[in-house]
């Protein structure tokens, strides 16, 4: 009995594998600022977690060539997106160029918007209430006087 030749079917299984490789990177995306931001979109759009979509949502990103840079306000926002291996997995997957950086950075600067919805509002003092509440509705100055309200002072 003659033993099967093994050099053939190993040719064969290379070759085979080969052609697996090029149908793959023939089926994927050459590397844009249009197409990763399409393909984050309809990612983004998928999140089930409604806490985890609300805060990637504020994600920025910067492109160069096969660089990304991620802008993100705080640390838990960088960790929600490094946590997304998913991403990371579709973009490789989808995209020709091997080598795409993505490069997270925190600067609170870039969001306005969150700066100003962090500033804590003082409290107002009864004073300062009663001083708003004339602004509105003026007449209420002469109800005091009528009646001879004080304000408190505490």
């Amino acid at each position: 009995m003659k033993a099967p030749k093994l050099t053939s079917n190993l040719d064969d299984l290379i070759n085979t594998v080969k052609k697996a490789e090029q149908a793959s990177i023939e089926s994927k995306k050459h590397f844009s600022d249009e197409a990763f931001r399409e393909l984050w979109a309809n990612y983004h759009s998928n999140i089930e977690s409604k806490t985890v979509n609300i805060a990637l949502k504020t994600i920025l990103f910067e492109i160069a060539e096969t660089t990304i840079k991620v802008i993100v306000p705080n640390e838990r926002i960088r960790d929600l997106f490094v946590q997304e291996k998913d991403f990371s997995d579709l973009l490789n997957d989808t995209f020709k160029e091997e080598h795409i950086l993505l490069n997270t950075t925190i600067d609170l600067e870039r969001f306005p918007a969150l700066i100003e919805a962090m500033k804590t509002v003082k409290p107002m003092t009864a004073q300062e209430k009663y001083v708003e509440m004339v602004k509105k509705n003026p007449k209420l100055e002469q109800f005091r006087k009528d009646f001879d309200l004080k304000l408190d002072t505490n």
